[in-house]
């Protein structure tokens, strides 16, 4: 939940999902030499559920307990831009364990 420097917040996916209301800041988030304005693809990154405190194994569920736990034995959800260019949906989602270091979706408060 501190992850994001001061001015920013951990993203909800809600937040993100559509991305046309939304500026990316290259200079402080990931790039790559043809992203232009716009956001990495294919990096994972921690991202808010919206829901109550769980620690499932289910994308969109999975919270790390309300992001309170580091352990190897609960989940959180991740999103990232799809590599998919064929799927429709943008966005890919899945889950990890709380106790790795990946990094978080920001949004300007």
């Amino acid at each position: 939940m501190t992850a994001c420097v001061s001015g920013f917040h951990m993203a909800s996916f809600y937040e993100i999902f559509d991305m046309s209301n939304l500026r990316y800041d290259t200079a402080r988030g990931m790039i790559n030499s043809d992203s232009g304005n716009g956001p990495f693809k294919g990096l994972y990154g921690w991202v808010r559920t919206g829901g109550s405190e769980s620690i499932s194994i289910e994308p969109g569920i999975g919270n790390c307990d309300v992001w309170t736990s580091v352990s190897a034995s609960d989940n959180g959800t991740l999103t990232k831009l799809s590599d998919d260019w064929a799927n429709p949906m943008p966005w890919d989602t899945t889950t990890a364990t709380c106790d790795l270091a990946i990094r978080v979706w920001c949004i300007e408060d």
